[in-house]
């Protein structure tokens, strides 16, 4: 519990929620009980913790994932992380974040994605995305970056 918390404190928001997702979802600390001490703590830069452990989740899968997820939700936006699309026919794919009412899948790609075995992989499942009428937004690790950017790109994937 004393190491989370110092993951959490004088850390940039992005780097203290990531490093978190990841404590929590190899279930190492149960995320209500961090909640409660750092609601009880007066340390400096505990109400950055706090706000770190507000937004952290245990579904993400790396790093990347929960930096973009923290700069889109700190933006106004709500992913979802590690979201099912379904079709008629059942389970489409598990996409990193999904804005389901606006069909929209965000997808960080890092350097394996690259890999001529992956490429393959990846190109059928966004045929599949597509066919059930999800747009994909790829962010790689160059373009997370600049959070702005990003940011921005997805709110104009919105807006079409």
């Amino acid at each position: 519990m004393r190491t989370s918390l110092d993951l959490l404190l004088d850390r940039t928001l992005p780097d203290a929620v990531a490093d978190l997702d990841a404590v929590l979802r190899a279930g190492l600390v149960d995320l209500g009980a961090l909640q409660r001490m750092v609601t009880e703590r007066h340390d400096r830069g505990i109400v950055a913790a706090r706000r770190a452990a507000e937004l952290a989740d245990s579904r993400a899968e790396s790093r990347p994932e929960s930096w973009l997820r923290v700069y889109l939700v700190l933006d106004g936006l709500e992913p979802v992380p590690q979201y099912l699309v379904c079709d008629w026919q059942g389970v489409v794919a598990r996409v990193d974040l999904g804005f389901p009412y606006e069909r929209l899948a965000v997808e960080y790609d890092g350097e394996w994605h690259g890999e001529w075995r992956q490429i393959s992989a990846d190109r059928e499942r966004l045929n599949r995305l597509q066919a059930a009428g999800w747009d994909v937004l790829f962010v790689t690790a160059r373009q997370l970056r600049d959070p702005a950017a990003v940011v921005a790109s997805v709110r104009t994937a919105f807006a079409r």
